[in-house]
């Protein structure tokens, strides 16, 4: 998965204007009934143990 530098910047001005602070964006993949798998996206407020940091 990538982001666009417009999609990168925009999750970055969200999340700094956030009321509860945000260390960064948790991506991942789910099953999703019939229809296979659906991704899931959500701000992150803090680090799971079995999350990978992707920096770039």
């Amino acid at each position: 998965m990538s982001l666009t530098e417009s999609a990168a910047e925009r999750v970055k001005h969200l999340m700094e204007t956030r009321t509860e602070p945000a260390t960064g964006l948790r991506i991942g993949i789910r099953t999703g009934g019939c229809s296979g798998m659906a991704y899931s996206m959500e701000f992150a407020e803090d680090k799971e143990p079995l999350d990978e940091v992707v920096e770039e």
